[in-house]
Protein backbone atom coordinates (compact mmCIF):
# COMPACT_ATOMS: atom_id res chain seq x y z
CA UNK A 1 0.00 0.00 0.00
CA UNK A 2 2.90 2.19 0.68
CA UNK A 3 3.74 2.37 -3.03
CA UNK A 4 0.71 4.47 -3.61
CA UNK A 5 2.26 7.31 -2.00
CA UNK A 6 6.01 7.14 -3.48
CA UNK A 7 6.78 9.70 -5.69
CA UNK A 8 9.20 7.40 -7.28
CA UNK A 9 12.04 9.92 -7.64
CA UNK A 10 9.61 12.23 -9.66
CA UNK A 11 8.51 14.84 -6.92
CA UNK A 12 9.03 17.64 -9.70
CA UNK A 13 6.57 16.26 -11.78
CA UNK A 14 3.97 16.32 -8.73
CA UNK A 15 1.96 18.77 -10.64
CA UNK A 16 1.14 15.84 -13.20
CA UNK A 17 -0.67 14.32 -10.48
CA UNK A 18 -3.38 17.38 -10.08
CA UNK A 19 -4.00 17.42 -13.69
CA UNK A 20 -4.62 13.63 -13.95
CA UNK A 21 -7.45 12.99 -11.09
CA UNK A 22 -8.95 16.12 -11.97
CA UNK A 23 -9.59 15.29 -15.36
CA UNK A 24 -10.31 11.58 -14.53
CA UNK A 25 -13.33 12.87 -12.28
CA UNK A 26 -14.24 14.60 -15.16
CA UNK A 27 -13.94 11.77 -17.84
CA UNK A 28 -15.89 9.88 -15.09
CA UNK A 29 -18.83 12.26 -15.24
CA UNK A 30 -18.84 12.82 -18.68
CA UNK A 31 -19.06 8.70 -19.06
CA UNK A 32 -21.71 8.51 -16.84
CA UNK A 33 -24.12 11.67 -18.47
CA UNK A 34 -23.49 10.28 -22.05
CA UNK A 35 -24.27 6.48 -20.59
CA UNK A 36 -27.15 7.67 -18.94
CA UNK A 37 -28.48 9.74 -21.84
CA UNK A 38 -28.19 6.50 -23.98
CA UNK A 39 -30.24 4.59 -22.06
CA UNK A 40 -33.64 4.59 -20.61
CA UNK A 41 -35.41 7.94 -19.19
CA UNK A 42 -38.24 8.52 -17.36
CA UNK A 43 -37.75 12.40 -18.10
CA UNK A 44 -35.88 12.44 -21.43
CA UNK A 45 -36.74 16.17 -21.53
CA UNK A 46 -33.80 16.53 -19.32
CA UNK A 47 -31.41 15.12 -21.63
CA UNK A 48 -32.83 17.32 -24.72
CA UNK A 49 -32.24 20.78 -22.41
CA UNK A 50 -28.96 19.59 -21.42
CA UNK A 51 -28.16 19.20 -25.25
CA UNK A 52 -29.90 22.53 -26.32
CA UNK A 53 -28.30 24.72 -23.53
CA UNK A 54 -24.39 25.34 -23.91
CA UNK A 55 -23.72 22.51 -21.39
CA UNK A 56 -19.31 22.27 -21.29
CA UNK A 57 -20.15 18.22 -21.07
CA UNK A 58 -21.28 18.83 -24.75
CA UNK A 59 -17.38 20.40 -26.50
CA UNK A 60 -15.40 18.44 -23.99
CA UNK A 61 -14.47 15.60 -25.22
CA UNK A 62 -11.35 16.84 -25.32
CA UNK A 63 -10.23 16.03 -21.95
CA UNK A 64 -8.97 12.47 -23.11
CA UNK A 65 -6.64 15.02 -25.15
CA UNK A 66 -5.01 16.28 -21.83
CA UNK A 67 -3.18 12.33 -21.12
CA UNK A 68 -2.60 12.29 -24.92
CA UNK A 69 -0.36 15.51 -24.18
CA UNK A 70 1.20 14.22 -20.75
CA UNK A 71 2.02 11.17 -22.47
CA UNK A 72 3.81 13.06 -25.31
CA UNK A 73 5.68 14.89 -22.46
CA UNK A 74 6.46 11.94 -20.59
CA UNK A 75 7.63 10.15 -23.57
CA UNK A 76 10.11 13.13 -23.59
CA UNK A 77 11.08 13.66 -20.27
CA UNK A 78 11.54 9.86 -18.96
CA UNK A 79 13.17 8.93 -22.63
CA UNK A 80 15.33 11.39 -23.70
CA UNK A 81 18.25 10.37 -21.06
CA UNK A 82 17.64 6.50 -22.49
CA UNK A 83 18.20 7.34 -25.89
CA UNK A 84 20.58 9.77 -25.61
CA UNK A 85 22.78 6.30 -23.54
CA UNK A 86 21.28 3.47 -25.37
CA UNK A 87 20.52 4.98 -28.56
CA UNK A 88 17.76 3.85 -31.00
CA UNK A 89 17.43 0.21 -29.30
CA UNK A 90 15.33 1.66 -26.95
CA UNK A 91 12.54 2.47 -29.79
CA UNK A 92 11.11 -1.26 -29.16
CA UNK A 93 12.71 -1.53 -25.74
CA UNK A 94 9.80 1.58 -25.00
CA UNK A 95 7.13 0.09 -27.07
CA UNK A 96 7.61 -3.21 -25.29
CA UNK A 97 7.59 -1.26 -22.03
CA UNK A 98 4.77 0.76 -22.49
CA UNK A 99 2.96 -2.15 -23.94
CA UNK A 100 3.65 -4.67 -20.84
CA UNK A 101 2.38 -2.00 -18.93
CA UNK A 102 -1.00 -1.19 -20.16
CA UNK A 103 -1.56 -5.28 -20.71
CA UNK A 104 -1.69 -7.17 -17.47
CA UNK A 105 -4.97 -4.92 -16.30
CA UNK A 106 -6.48 -4.36 -19.68
CA UNK A 107 -6.43 -8.23 -20.11
CA UNK A 108 -7.45 -9.21 -16.84
CA UNK A 109 -10.88 -6.43 -17.31
CA UNK A 110 -11.29 -8.46 -20.97
CA UNK A 111 -11.12 -11.53 -19.00
CA UNK A 112 -13.90 -10.71 -16.88
CA UNK A 113 -16.31 -8.72 -19.04
CA UNK A 114 -16.03 -12.27 -21.51
CA UNK A 115 -16.06 -15.12 -18.61
CA UNK A 116 -18.02 -13.02 -16.01
CA UNK A 117 -20.09 -10.53 -16.96
CA UNK A 118 -22.63 -11.94 -19.01
CA UNK A 119 -23.61 -14.20 -15.80
CA UNK A 120 -24.17 -11.33 -12.87
CA UNK A 121 -27.21 -9.80 -13.77
CA UNK A 122 -30.45 -9.84 -15.80
CA UNK A 123 -32.90 -7.13 -17.21
CA UNK A 124 -34.78 -5.91 -20.18
CA UNK A 125 -31.96 -4.28 -21.92
CA UNK A 126 -29.18 -6.98 -20.44
CA UNK A 127 -29.05 -8.74 -23.96
CA UNK A 128 -28.58 -5.91 -26.17
CA UNK A 129 -25.74 -4.05 -23.74
CA UNK A 130 -23.84 -6.69 -21.60
CA UNK A 131 -24.09 -9.94 -23.12
CA UNK A 132 -23.36 -7.72 -26.48
CA UNK A 133 -20.39 -6.12 -24.89
CA UNK A 134 -19.09 -9.69 -23.75
CA UNK A 135 -19.89 -11.19 -27.37
CA UNK A 136 -17.85 -8.49 -29.01
CA UNK A 137 -14.73 -8.83 -26.72
CA UNK A 138 -14.61 -13.01 -27.23
CA UNK A 139 -14.93 -12.29 -31.31
CA UNK A 140 -12.31 -9.16 -30.80
CA UNK A 141 -10.11 -9.32 -27.53
CA UNK A 142 -6.77 -9.84 -30.27
CA UNK A 143 -7.77 -6.38 -31.97
CA UNK A 144 -6.88 -5.10 -28.06
CA UNK A 145 -4.34 -7.32 -27.16
CA UNK A 146 -2.37 -6.03 -29.92
CA UNK A 147 -3.49 -2.61 -29.82
CA UNK A 148 -5.49 -1.94 -33.39
CA UNK A 149 -9.02 -2.13 -31.72
CA UNK A 150 -9.33 1.32 -33.33
CA UNK A 151 -8.14 -0.04 -37.19
CA UNK A 152 -9.78 -3.66 -37.10
CA UNK A 153 -13.32 -4.47 -36.61
CA UNK A 154 -13.78 -1.52 -34.69
CA UNK A 155 -17.84 -1.59 -35.07
CA UNK A 156 -17.38 -4.10 -32.92
CA UNK A 157 -15.17 -2.92 -31.05
CA UNK A 158 -14.56 -4.85 -26.92
CA UNK A 159 -14.19 -2.14 -24.41
CA UNK A 160 -15.05 0.76 -26.57
CA UNK A 161 -13.30 3.62 -24.46
CA UNK A 162 -10.58 1.10 -24.89
CA UNK A 163 -9.79 2.89 -28.11
CA UNK A 164 -7.35 5.44 -26.43
CA UNK A 165 -4.88 2.93 -24.80
CA UNK A 166 -4.36 1.75 -28.81
CA UNK A 167 -4.13 5.14 -30.04
CA UNK A 168 -1.02 5.51 -26.86
CA UNK A 169 0.20 2.58 -28.43
CA UNK A 170 0.18 3.50 -31.88
CA UNK A 171 1.78 7.17 -31.10
CA UNK A 172 4.30 5.55 -28.68
CA UNK A 173 5.99 4.40 -31.21
CA UNK A 174 6.48 7.55 -33.87
CA UNK A 175 6.81 9.60 -29.91
CA UNK A 176 10.14 6.88 -30.00
CA UNK A 177 11.61 8.04 -33.13
CA UNK A 178 11.12 11.74 -32.61
CA UNK A 179 12.85 11.66 -29.21
CA UNK A 180 15.77 9.48 -30.39
CA UNK A 181 16.83 12.18 -33.10
CA UNK A 182 16.05 14.80 -30.52
CA UNK A 183 18.44 12.58 -28.52
CA UNK A 184 21.22 12.89 -31.45
CA UNK A 185 20.62 16.67 -32.71
CA UNK A 186 18.02 19.08 -30.85
CA UNK A 187 17.70 21.30 -33.78
CA UNK A 188 16.95 18.00 -36.04
CA UNK A 189 14.28 16.32 -33.86
CA UNK A 190 12.67 20.31 -33.33
CA UNK A 191 12.50 20.49 -36.64
CA UNK A 192 10.63 16.91 -36.85
CA UNK A 193 8.43 17.58 -33.89
CA UNK A 194 7.09 20.89 -35.50
CA UNK A 195 6.52 18.80 -38.56
CA UNK A 196 4.35 16.37 -37.13
CA UNK A 197 2.74 18.62 -35.27
CA UNK A 198 1.82 20.17 -38.50
CA UNK A 199 0.83 16.85 -40.36
CA UNK A 200 -0.91 16.05 -37.20
CA UNK A 201 -3.19 19.18 -37.99
CA UNK A 202 -3.43 18.71 -41.57
CA UNK A 203 -4.61 15.23 -42.07
CA UNK A 204 -7.99 15.47 -39.45
CA UNK A 205 -8.48 18.61 -41.60
CA UNK A 206 -8.41 16.81 -44.45
CA UNK A 207 -9.88 13.97 -43.23
CA UNK A 208 -13.03 16.11 -42.04
CA UNK A 209 -13.40 18.34 -45.26
CA UNK A 210 -13.27 15.42 -47.86
CA UNK A 211 -15.64 13.35 -45.78
CA UNK A 212 -17.87 15.93 -45.13
CA UNK A 213 -17.74 14.85 -40.89
CA UNK A 214 -19.19 17.02 -38.29
CA UNK A 215 -16.41 18.84 -36.17
CA UNK A 216 -17.45 17.88 -32.91
CA UNK A 217 -18.90 14.49 -31.77
CA UNK A 218 -22.77 15.21 -31.30
CA UNK A 219 -24.15 13.24 -27.87
CA UNK A 220 -27.48 13.16 -29.80
CA UNK A 221 -29.24 9.33 -28.35
CA UNK A 222 -28.80 8.06 -31.54
CA UNK A 223 -25.46 8.19 -31.04
CA UNK A 224 -24.98 7.87 -27.67
CA UNK A 225 -26.94 4.41 -27.75
CA UNK A 226 -24.15 2.60 -29.40
CA UNK A 227 -21.12 5.00 -30.86
CA UNK A 228 -19.00 2.33 -32.52
CA UNK A 229 -22.54 2.41 -35.03
CA UNK A 230 -21.56 5.97 -36.20
CA UNK A 231 -19.33 6.44 -39.20
CA UNK A 232 -17.66 9.50 -38.13
CA UNK A 233 -16.74 8.01 -34.53
CA UNK A 234 -14.97 4.95 -36.25
CA UNK A 235 -13.06 6.47 -39.00
CA UNK A 236 -12.43 9.71 -37.62
CA UNK A 237 -12.49 10.04 -33.85
CA UNK A 238 -10.71 6.93 -32.91
CA UNK A 239 -7.48 7.34 -35.46
CA UNK A 240 -4.55 7.80 -33.93
CA UNK A 241 -3.26 9.97 -36.66
CA UNK A 242 -6.63 12.70 -36.16
CA UNK A 243 -5.86 12.21 -32.30
CA UNK A 244 -2.00 13.05 -32.47
CA UNK A 245 -1.81 16.58 -31.69
CA UNK A 246 -1.97 16.52 -28.15
CA UNK A 247 1.10 14.12 -28.29
CA UNK A 248 3.16 15.80 -30.29
CA UNK A 249 2.92 19.53 -28.62
CA UNK A 250 3.75 16.96 -25.04
CA UNK A 251 7.06 16.09 -26.99
CA UNK A 252 7.89 19.58 -27.84
CA UNK A 253 6.96 20.37 -24.47
CA UNK A 254 9.45 18.06 -22.53
CA UNK A 255 11.83 19.80 -25.16
CA UNK A 256 10.91 23.36 -23.89
CA UNK A 257 11.18 22.68 -20.30
CA UNK A 258 14.23 20.69 -20.84
CA UNK A 259 16.18 24.15 -22.24
CA UNK A 260 14.26 25.91 -19.38
CA UNK A 261 16.11 24.09 -17.07
CA UNK A 262 19.54 23.19 -18.99
CA UNK A 263 20.00 27.06 -20.05
CA UNK A 264 18.39 28.80 -16.55
CA UNK A 265 16.04 30.72 -18.31
CA UNK A 266 14.40 33.14 -16.04
CA UNK A 267 10.32 34.65 -16.25
CA UNK A 268 9.29 36.90 -13.55
CA UNK A 269 5.81 35.95 -11.97
CA UNK A 270 4.21 38.81 -13.68
CA UNK A 271 5.12 37.21 -16.92
CA UNK A 272 4.35 33.62 -16.01
CA UNK A 273 0.50 34.50 -15.60
CA UNK A 274 0.32 36.46 -18.24
CA UNK A 275 1.75 33.45 -20.27
CA UNK A 276 -1.08 31.22 -18.64
CA UNK A 277 -3.95 33.91 -19.52
CA UNK A 278 -3.29 33.84 -23.03
CA UNK A 279 -3.07 29.72 -22.78
CA UNK A 280 -6.24 30.27 -21.21
CA UNK A 281 -7.50 32.38 -23.70
CA UNK A 282 -6.30 30.03 -25.94
CA UNK A 283 -7.05 26.64 -25.18
CA UNK A 284 -11.00 27.12 -23.72
CA UNK A 285 -11.98 29.43 -26.72
CA UNK A 286 -10.92 26.82 -29.21
CA UNK A 287 -13.19 24.85 -27.80
CA UNK A 288 -16.26 27.67 -27.12
CA UNK A 289 -17.48 27.44 -31.38
CA UNK A 290 -18.46 23.62 -30.60
CA UNK A 291 -21.33 24.76 -29.07
CA UNK A 292 -22.77 26.12 -32.60
CA UNK A 293 -22.98 23.05 -34.40
CA UNK A 294 -25.48 21.94 -32.44
CA UNK A 295 -27.87 24.27 -33.93
CA UNK A 296 -30.06 22.98 -36.12
CA UNK A 297 -30.52 26.30 -38.03
CA UNK A 298 -26.77 26.51 -39.03
CA UNK A 299 -26.41 25.46 -42.39
CA UNK A 300 -23.30 22.75 -42.31
CA UNK A 301 -19.93 24.38 -43.49
CA UNK A 302 -17.07 21.77 -44.43
CA UNK A 303 -14.73 24.79 -43.84
CA UNK A 304 -15.37 25.61 -40.44
CA UNK A 305 -15.84 22.36 -39.26
CA UNK A 306 -12.54 21.19 -40.62
CA UNK A 307 -10.84 23.77 -38.60
CA UNK A 308 -12.74 23.17 -35.79
CA UNK A 309 -11.71 19.50 -35.54
CA UNK A 310 -8.03 19.89 -36.48
CA UNK A 311 -7.28 22.73 -34.10
CA UNK A 312 -9.13 22.53 -30.85
CA UNK A 313 -7.52 19.72 -29.28
CA UNK A 314 -4.39 20.35 -30.21
CA UNK A 315 -4.84 23.81 -28.78
CA UNK A 316 -6.37 22.23 -25.46
CA UNK A 317 -3.03 20.84 -25.41
CA UNK A 318 -1.02 23.82 -25.79
CA UNK A 319 -2.89 25.07 -22.17
CA UNK A 320 -2.06 21.75 -20.80
CA UNK A 321 1.49 22.00 -21.63
CA UNK A 322 1.54 25.74 -20.60
CA UNK A 323 0.78 24.58 -17.01
CA UNK A 324 3.00 22.20 -16.78
CA UNK A 325 6.10 23.72 -18.07
CA UNK A 326 5.28 27.14 -16.08
CA UNK A 327 4.79 25.29 -12.80
CA UNK A 328 7.27 22.70 -13.64
CA UNK A 329 10.44 25.54 -15.02
CA UNK A 330 9.04 28.33 -12.74
CA UNK A 331 6.20 27.39 -10.39
CA UNK A 332 3.04 29.71 -10.07
CA UNK A 333 3.44 29.78 -6.52
CA UNK A 334 1.71 27.93 -2.99
CA UNK A 335 -1.85 28.37 -4.07
CA UNK A 336 -1.34 26.52 -7.53
CA UNK A 337 0.83 24.39 -5.75
CA UNK A 338 -1.52 23.01 -3.41
CA UNK A 339 -4.33 23.07 -5.96
CA UNK A 340 -2.29 20.58 -8.43
CA UNK A 341 0.25 19.04 -6.49
CA UNK A 342 -1.30 17.61 -3.11
CA UNK A 343 0.16 15.05 -1.84
CA UNK A 344 -3.46 14.12 -1.89
CA UNK A 345 -3.28 13.23 -5.28
CA UNK A 346 -0.43 10.86 -5.40
CA UNK A 347 -2.33 7.45 -4.49
CA UNK A 348 -5.39 8.37 -6.49
CA UNK A 349 -2.97 9.04 -9.15
CA UNK A 350 -1.29 5.50 -9.15
CA UNK A 351 -4.82 4.35 -9.88
CA UNK A 352 -5.85 6.48 -12.71
CA UNK A 353 -5.54 3.60 -15.51
CA UNK A 354 -7.08 1.32 -13.38
CA UNK A 355 -9.72 3.65 -13.08
CA UNK A 356 -10.07 4.67 -16.55
CA UNK A 357 -10.56 0.80 -17.53
CA UNK A 358 -13.13 -0.18 -14.60
CA UNK A 359 -15.42 2.94 -15.01
CA UNK A 360 -16.86 2.51 -18.31
CA UNK A 361 -17.28 -1.28 -17.19
CA UNK A 362 -19.02 -0.27 -14.37
CA UNK A 363 -21.31 2.15 -15.84
CA UNK A 364 -22.30 -0.18 -18.37
CA UNK A 365 -22.73 -2.80 -15.74
CA UNK A 366 -25.41 -0.45 -14.22
CA UNK A 367 -27.24 0.63 -17.19
CA UNK A 368 -27.64 -2.83 -18.69
CA UNK A 369 -29.03 -3.63 -15.21
CA UNK A 370 -31.53 -1.35 -15.20
CA UNK A 371 -35.39 -3.15 -14.97
CA UNK A 372 -37.12 0.22 -15.23
CA UNK A 373 -36.10 3.90 -16.85
CA UNK A 374 -33.92 6.56 -14.92
CA UNK A 375 -35.22 9.32 -13.16
CA UNK A 376 -32.71 11.71 -13.70
CA UNK A 377 -31.65 15.24 -12.05
CA UNK A 378 -28.76 17.00 -11.53
CA UNK A 379 -28.51 15.88 -7.69
CA UNK A 380 -29.05 12.62 -9.20
CA UNK A 381 -26.08 12.48 -11.19
CA UNK A 382 -23.86 13.94 -8.37
CA UNK A 383 -24.65 10.89 -6.51
CA UNK A 384 -24.01 8.17 -9.54
CA UNK A 385 -20.83 10.42 -10.36
CA UNK A 386 -19.35 10.39 -6.81
CA UNK A 387 -20.70 6.18 -6.59
CA UNK A 388 -18.84 5.77 -9.98
CA UNK A 389 -15.59 7.56 -8.60
CA UNK A 390 -15.66 6.05 -5.49
CA UNK A 391 -16.02 2.31 -6.69
CA UNK A 392 -13.40 2.61 -9.47
CA UNK A 393 -10.78 3.35 -7.19
CA UNK A 394 -11.54 1.04 -4.79
CA UNK A 395 -11.82 -2.02 -7.18
CA UNK A 396 -8.83 -0.31 -9.35
CA UNK A 397 -7.10 -0.53 -5.38
CA UNK A 398 -7.60 -4.32 -6.12
CA UNK A 399 -6.46 -4.34 -9.73
CA UNK A 400 -3.35 -2.60 -8.85
CA UNK A 401 -2.49 -4.80 -5.94
CA UNK A 402 -3.51 -8.38 -7.32
CA UNK A 403 -2.54 -7.17 -11.23
CA UNK A 404 -0.56 -4.21 -11.78
CA UNK A 405 2.02 -4.48 -8.90
CA UNK A 406 3.48 -8.35 -9.61
CA UNK A 407 3.39 -7.47 -13.38
CA UNK A 408 5.22 -4.38 -12.77
CA UNK A 409 7.72 -6.15 -11.20
CA UNK A 410 8.52 -8.89 -13.53
CA UNK A 411 7.84 -5.87 -16.66
CA UNK A 412 11.43 -4.40 -14.99
CA UNK A 413 13.23 -7.32 -14.39
CA UNK A 414 12.45 -8.27 -18.00
CA UNK A 415 13.10 -4.71 -19.53
CA UNK A 416 16.34 -4.80 -16.94
CA UNK A 417 17.20 -8.45 -18.59
CA UNK A 418 17.19 -6.93 -22.17
CA UNK A 419 18.43 -3.72 -21.94
CA UNK A 420 21.17 -3.70 -19.39
CA UNK A 421 21.96 -7.28 -18.48
CA UNK A 422 25.25 -6.31 -16.58
CA UNK A 423 23.96 -3.59 -15.15
CA UNK A 424 22.27 -2.94 -11.29
CA UNK A 425 18.38 -2.66 -11.29
CA UNK A 426 18.85 0.51 -9.89
CA UNK A 427 20.05 2.10 -13.09
CA UNK A 428 17.05 0.63 -15.03
CA UNK A 429 14.93 1.98 -17.77
CA UNK A 430 12.85 4.84 -16.21
CA UNK A 431 9.23 4.92 -18.25
CA UNK A 432 6.15 7.19 -17.82
CA UNK A 433 3.53 4.98 -15.61
CA UNK A 434 0.58 6.86 -16.25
Amino acid sequence: MGKLNEDKGEEDLKVLNGIKVLSMMFMVTAHRVGMTFGGMLYNPTFAEEGIEGRNILLIKSTVVDTYFAISGFLVFTFGYNQFKAQGIKMIPLAFMYRWLRLMPAYMAMLAFIIHALPYLEEGPVWQSVAVKESENCRRHWWTNFLGINNIVAADEMCLVHSWYVSCDLQLIIIGSVLVYVFSKNHMSGLILAVMALMASIIVPFRNVYVNRYEGIIKLYQSFLVDPVKDTAFREFYIQSWNRAGPFFVGIIAGYILMQIKNEKLRLSMPKRWFALCIAVIVGFGAQVPGWAFYDNDRSYNPLEHALYASLHRTLWAVLICAVIVIQLGWGFGEAVEQILSHKFYTPLSRLIYQVYLIHGVWELFHLASLRHPLYVSVPHFATLVAGDFLLSNLLGLWLYLIIDRPAGNLRSYLIERISRPRESKKNGLKVSKK
